[in-house]
């Protein structure tokens, strides 16, 4: 991909006001990642348990119950939308890097398609197909790594890349 524009070539002020939204981005996802460990363990079991229950387990420190239809359309639908447009956002500004062309497009286009597997996945096995825990957990698992990567080249590219004519 040949192109002119690139983010470190922006102004000072609109290199800032991308770096302080990629700053609490990052923030917020980390308070979301240790959400996440807190409610499954970062383990397929654990993404199961916190969306079917734990009612039967009498050996559960924390009770869990199933979720109800509206609390899984709702985790749905609140998580496509917003991490939609978060991840949209975020792989538009990665076009204007100085990545590589394979490498750039997988970084825009791969969390959009994770989450759409993830929450997929997730809605099939809370209709009664467990083993797709597996499948959520490794796409999420994607999805996550790229997108931290994705912010992080963001903001190395906004403010450790020289090239001509930025000074």
């Amino acid at each position: 991909m040949n192109w002119a524009f690139y983010l470190c070539n922006l102004p000072k002020e609109i290199k800032l006001l991308i770096f302080f939204f990629l700053f609490a981005l990052l923030f917020g996802y980390s308070a979301s990642i240790t959400l996440l460990i807190n409610q499954t363990g970062v383990s397929p079991n654990g993404i199961e348990e916190n969306y079917l229950g734990n009612e039967e387990n009498e050996a559960a420190q924390t009770i869990k119950f199933h979720k109800s239809k509206f609390e899984m359309l709702t985790t749905i639908h609140s998580h496509i939308f917003t991490l939609g447009l978060i991840f949209f956002i975020t792989g538009f500004l990665a076009y204007f890097t100085h990545l590589p062309g394979k490498f750039k497009v997988f970084l825009m286009i791969e969390p959009l398609i994770s989450l759409v597997i993830s929450f997929g996945s997730l809605l099939i096995m809370w209709l009664g197909w467990p083993s797709f825990k597996y499948l959520t957990y490794l796409s999420g698992g994607l999805m996550h790594t790229t997108f931290v990567i994705t912010l992080l080249l963001l903001i190395r590219e906004l403010f450790f890349l020289r090239t001509e004519g930025n000074v």
